[in-house]
């Protein structure tokens, strides 16, 4: 998808990660998506780092929307294990899924609770 504003253009591409979430709670569950990760990071830096790097293409990943789970009443291990090993890479927008399934206070109280948890988590991780 071509994104444009002014002069400025934006290739944006979306990668989905089948098999990821709710049925993968194994350890090191995540593994497969900081793999793909660090791969599209050593292949542009290699290229950029070529003598001919006329027409390098990024296809890094620079941000992840990472959904959560309404029914899990809050941040899940798997949840914390992820955001925890692949901030260091790339951004992270953690969005709550299926809200409009839930009451105005269900949403706030979970919301409350899950950004309480990502302050406390991100203070003691990175």
């Amino acid at each position: 998808m071509l994104l444009k504003h002014k002069r400025s253009k934006l290739v944006l591409s979306l990668i989905e990660t089948p098999g990821f979430g709710p049925s993968s709670m194994g350890p090191d569950c995540w593994q497969p998506v900081l793999d793909e990760i660090n791969g599209r990071i050593k292949k542009y830096m290699s290229e950029e780092n070529s003598i001919n790097r006329r027409v390098v293409v990024d296809h890094r990943i620079h941000c992840c929307v990472y959904f959560l789970s309404p029914f899990a009443y809050g941040l899940r291990p798997v949840d914390i294990e992820f955001m925890k090993n692949t901030c260091k890479l790339i951004n992270i927008i953690p969005v709550v899924a299926k809200v409009d399934t839930m009451t105005t206070q269900e949403s706030k109280k979970l919301k409350l609770k899950d950004s309480g948890r990502l302050r406390e988590e991100r203070y003691r991780y990175l």
